[in-house]
Order: structure tokens, then C-alpha cells, then sequence
């Protein structure tokens, strides 16, 4: 017994979820292409205000596109532009940045996947007792 759709139809919880984790990895794929595309954008900016002599960007906002994700395109523009690679302070932060990227993206992933455990438990447990009390397990015998 699913929320009603406008013609009536019903939609199953099953059919709900799976359409929001389809969103929700839309969104993601969407989240990690823009963030590390303005991660490569930010570096090939910095260099060529670096050449030219201008306003730098902060090395705090470079390290912060790695903390948000932009750790693969921000390495990527380090590379092909020759950019940030020798200063051994800023890479160090870098690499910092990047690691708490990678373990709070693996802590989540861990969350998530133990949620879905605890929930097809509860589910398992639910469906036995719902089973146990509609075979007369439940019912009070006077």
C-alpha cells in the first residue's frame, strides 16, 4: 500500500527508494564533476595570474576545493600546468586536505551501507513477527 499517484495508481515503497537513490547518484556524479571541474578551473587561473604577476588565488580556497572534492581535477591541473608541484608546504596541506576528503567520503559510504544493514534486519525481524502474529502467534487464546 503505496502513496497514490494522480491517476490512481499505487506506487511501491520498493519502486520510491530505487528512484532516490537514482537522484541521489545523479546528484553525486553532478557534485563531483562541477566541484573538481572548479577545482582545475582554480588552479589554471592561479597560474596564469602566477605568469602574469596579478592577484593570486589563496592556497586556503586551493586546499578547500580539495577538502569539498576537487582533489582528482585540482591534482590533475597541478600536473598539466606545471602548478604547486615543488612548494612542499602547500603540498603537504594538499595531500592533508585530500586524505580527510577520502576518509570522511569512506566514513559515509560506511554509514550508509551499515544503515542499510541495520534496516534490512529490522525488516527481516519485522516481516517475522508480522508472519508469526498472522498465523495465530499473537493473538491473545480465550
Amino acid at each position: 500500500n503505496g502513496p497514490s499517484c494522480a491517476r490512481g495508481a499505487k506506487v511501491s515503497a520498493r519502486k520510491v527508494r530505487k528512484t532516490a537513490v537514482a537522484m541521489l547518484r545523479k546528484a553525486a556524479a553532478v557534485y563531483a564533476v562541477g566541484v573538481n571541474a572548479g577545482a582545475y578551473g582554480l588552479f589554471w587561473y592561479d597560474k596564469q595570474q602566477a605568469l602574469a604577476h596579478g592577484w593570486r588565488v589563496p592556497e586556503r580556497v586551493l586546499c578547500g576545493s580539495a577538502l569539498a572534492g576537487g582533489w582528482c581535477g585540482g591534482s590533475l591541473a597541478m600536473q598539466q600546468f606545471r602548478h604547486k608541484t615543488v612548494k612542499q608546504s602547500f603540498l603537504t596541506q594538499y595531500k592533508a586536505a585530500t586524505a580527510l576528503n577520502v576518509v570522511g567520503l569512506l566514513g559515509l559510504a560506511a554509514s550508509v551501507r551499515s544503515n542499510l544493514a541495520v534496516k534490512s534486519q529490522l525488516r527481516t525481524s519485522l516481516r517475522t513477527f508480522l508472519s508469526a502474529f498472522v498465523r495465530g502467534g499473537g493473538r491473545d487464546r480465550r
